[in-house]
């Protein structure tokens, strides 16, 4: 597989995961992308 090829099936299964994710859990991905935000923004 050529590294161009690669990086598509890789950018798709980041958007089908970007789709399907918050379909099935928006509470959760709302409370894990909110903790991830803190660790990074708070000193």
């Amino acid at each position: 597989m050529n590294w161009k090829g690669e990086q598509m099936m890789e950018a798709r299964l980041k958007l089908s995961v970007l789709v399907f994710v918050p379909v099935v859990h928006p509470d959760e991905i709302y409370s894990v992308i909110s903790r991830i935000y803190a660790q990074t923004h708070v000193r």
